[in-house]
C-alpha cells in the first residue's frame, strides 16, 4: 500500500505540472485543448479518489460507509467518461471538427449511459461492488462487465485512427495510437491481481506521453485547416537540413487557391473556410503523410517534400488534380475549387539558401496564376 500511495504521489505530481503548464501556455484556447485539460483534470480526481478508496476500505462508521459507496461509484463511472472524451480529443485532431450529432455518435454513447447506470445501480445491488459488513469493498457479480465497457472505450480510439492514417502525420500517429495502450495493460493486471492499482499511474504515463508528441505541438497547427501555421513553417526552415541520409533532395511546392475572395463576398466567409479546410485535406491526401504541409497565408499552402525525381511531385499534383476534380463534381461546394502552382528543388551548387529557393517558386506559382488570368 505505502509503494502505492509513492506511485500516485508521482502521477498526480505529473498531472499538476502538466496542468499549470497548460495553464502558462494557452494554444489559443483551441477546442483540442480544453478536451484534453478535461482529461488531465479527471484523472488526477480519479488518481485522489482511488487511493482514498483504498485507504478508506474497511475504515467503519457511518461516513466512511457513505463516502466509500460514493467513492465506488465514480471509480466505475467515470472510466468511460474519460474514454469518451478522449474519443472526441482523437476524432478532432484528425477531422479538425467536433463528432457530428448524428445516430451513429449517439450509439457510441450507450455502453457510457449502461456503464453510468450500473455504477449508480451497484449502491443497490451489487452489480459492479459490494461493500461488506465493517465498510469492506467487494468486487460485485457482474464486474467484468465494466471491464468490458471499459475496454470497448479504449480499443474504439485507436481502430478510428488507424481507420484515418492517412490523416495524420507519424508524429500525432503513433501517439493517438499509444495513449490507451498503458492503461489498458495496467487495467488487464490490476484485474486479474487484486489490490495492486495501476490502470489510473497508467493513464498518467500516457497523458504526459501525449502532452510531450501531441498537445505541446498543438501551438505549430493552423487550427482551421490542421496543417502546420506559418510560424511552424519559418522555424521549420531555419533548422531545415538539405540533404538526407538518402542523398534526396529537397524540394518546395507552393499552392494558391484562385478565386477564393470571390467565395467570401459571394457565399460568405463560412464557406471559404470549408473550401480552405477541405483543399487542406486533399493536399495531406494526395501527399504523402509525412511530407511537410503548410498554410502560409490566407489562402496559400506549402509542401516541403524530399524526393529523388521531379516526377514525384508532378504524381502528387496530378492525384491533387484528381481529388479536386472528384470534390467539385460532388457539387459539395456552390463554386469549383481551382489553385495555382509552382515547385522547384534545391541545388547545392547554386549556394541558394531555402528562403532564396521559396522566393523564386513564389515567382513560379504567380507566373503560372498570371498565365490562367490571361488565358480565360
Amino acid at each position: 500500500m505505502e509503494q502505492m500511495i509513492y506511485l500516485y504521489i508521482f502521477a498526480i505530481a505529473i498531472l499538476i505540472t502538466i496542468f499549470i503548464s497548460m495553464l502558462k501556455h494557452p494554444q489559443n484556447n483551441i477546442f483540442a485543448e480544453k478536451l484534453y485539460l478535461r482529461i488531465v483534470l479527471f484523472s488526477m480526481m480519479m488518481l485522489v479518489i482511488d487511493i482514498a478508496h483504498e485507504y478508506l476500505s474497511g475504515i467503519e462508521g457511518l461516513w466512511n460507509a457513505v463516502l466509500i459507496r460514493v467513492l465506488s461509484v465514480l471509480i466505475y463511472a467515470f472510466p468511460t467518461v474519460i474514454a469518451v472524451i478522449w474519443f472526441i480529443y482523437s476524432y478532432f485532431l484528425i477531422h479538425r471538427e467536433k463528432p457530428k450529432n448524428s445516430l451513429y455518435f449517439h450509439l457510441y454513447l450507450i455502453p457510457m449511459i449502461i456503464n453510468i447506470i450500473l455504477s449508480l445501480g451497484s449502491l443497490i445491488w451489487p452489480f459492479y461492488f459490494d461493500i461488506a459488513q465493517n465498510n469492506i469493498y467487494q468486487r460485485g457479480q457482474i464486474y467484468f462487465l465494466s471491464i468490458v465497457l471499459q475496454y470497448f472505450y479504449m480499443l474504439a480510439p485507436i481502430f478510428m485512427v488507424l481507420k484515418n492514417r492517412s490523416r495524420l502525420r507519424s508524429d500525432k500517429l503513433y501517439p493517438l495510437v499509444f495513449f490507451t495502450v498503458p492503461p489498458m495493460i495496467g487495467g488487464l493486471i490490476q484485474a486479474f491481481n487484486y489490490g495492486l492499482l495501476l490502470i489510473w499511474p497508467m493513464l498518467a504515463f500516457s497523458i504526459f506521453v501525449g502532452y510531450i508528441f501531441i498537445q505541446s505541438k498543438l501551438i505549430s497547427i493552423d487550427y482551421l485547416t490542421g496543417v502546420m501555421n506559418k510560424g511552424a513553417f519559418e522555424n521549420h526552415i531555419d533548422n531545415i537540413v538539405y540533404l538526407d541520409k538518402q542523398e534526396k533532395i529537397l524540394s518546395v511546392t507552393l499552392m494558391d487557391l484562385d478565386g477564393l475572395k470571390v467565395i467570401n463576398d459571394n457565399y460568405g466567409h463560412l464557406e471559404g473556410d470549408k473550401v480552405l479546410k477541405a483543399f487542406a485535406e486533399l493536399l495531406v491526401k494526395s501527399f504523402k503523410r509525412n511530407d511537410y504541409i503548410a498554410r502560409i497565408g490566407g489562402d496559400e499552402f506549402v509542401v516541403i517534400k524530399y524526393i529523388r525525381t521531379t516526377s514525384e511531385i508532378e504524381n502528387c499534383l496530378l492525384e491533387l488534380k484528381n481529388n479536386i476534380n472528384s470534390l467539385n463534381s460532388s457539387g459539395v461546394f456552390p463554386a469549383s475549387i481551382s489553385y495555382s502552382s509552382g515547385y522547384d528543388v534545391y541545388d547545392i551548387n547554386e549556394h541558394l539558401s531555402i528562403k532564396d529557393l521559396i522566393a523564386r517558386v513564389d515567382k513560379i506559382m504567380y507566373e503560372t496564376k498570371s498565365l490562367k488570368k490571361n488565358t480565360r
